[in-house]
């Protein structure tokens, strides 16, 4: 096509996803205690979303991963007992966990958030942004395809901390934006670094 300086030319252009695009969607949820009834409508719905992707795509995947709090003062009571058991019927607190890495079994999935016990923390804020990047940078962990449109759910009510709060806690260490988990899929070195940056978060999203 060739065309002077400043000539308009409208063309119509047609395109659609190719069939069974691979898709992976990965769940990352607070579980302090104040989130407990809507874990119970989270399991229900992991069926329905996978049935519901089933008429987009074939190729599916899902995971889940759950995240609290850094657990030193101020933001967990580190009172022995609290640390056992912050509140009624709530399991030690935690930073994050890679509780079912991507999978096509949504039944799995359903299984996972239904035992996952939610936790409590002190302040208002959770330990969201350690998560995400974990659930970003740790590939290998949450078992992200290279060739998948990877999308990540991240559900919570509360506010997030970030960059600098760790100060607070005595964590002056600047988060690495590197992967931290264990075989168990616990985050490591939630006490040992600071929370992650908005910044930084963008970068490796």
């Amino acid at each position: 096509m060739k065309l002077r300086v400043q000539e308009a030319y409208s063309m119509q252009v047609t395109f659609r996803q190719a069939e069974d695009y691979p898709v992976d969607l990965y769940y990352l949820m607070d579980l302090s205690k104040s989130m407990e009834d809507d874990k119970e409508s989270l399991s229900k719905l992991g069926i329905q979303l996978a049935e519901e992707m089933q008429k987009i795509t074939k190729n599916f995947k899902l995971g889940f991963g759950s995240f609290v709090d850094k657990v030193v003062m101020p933001y967990v009571s580190t009172v022995p007992e609290r640390l056992l058991h912050p509140c009624s019927d709530c399991a030690a607190p935690y930073g994050f966990k890679n509780a079912l890495p991507l999978t096509t079994n949504a039944s799995a999935f359903a299984y996972e958030v239904q035992k996952a016990p939610v936790s409590g923390n002190l302040d208002a804020p959770e330990g969201g942004f350690d998560a995400i990047m974990q659930a970003i940078v740790c590939q290998d962990q949450i078992r992200w395809r290279s060739e998948a449109r990877r999308l990540l759910v991240f559900s919570t009510d509360a506010g997030f901390h970030y960059a600098g709060d760790g100060k607070l806690g005595g964590i002056v260490k600047p988060n690495d934006g590197e992967c931290h988990l264990n075989n168990k899929g616990d985050y490591t070195h939630s006490t040992l670094q600071d929370y992650p940056s908005v910044s930084q978060i963008n970068q490796v999203a």
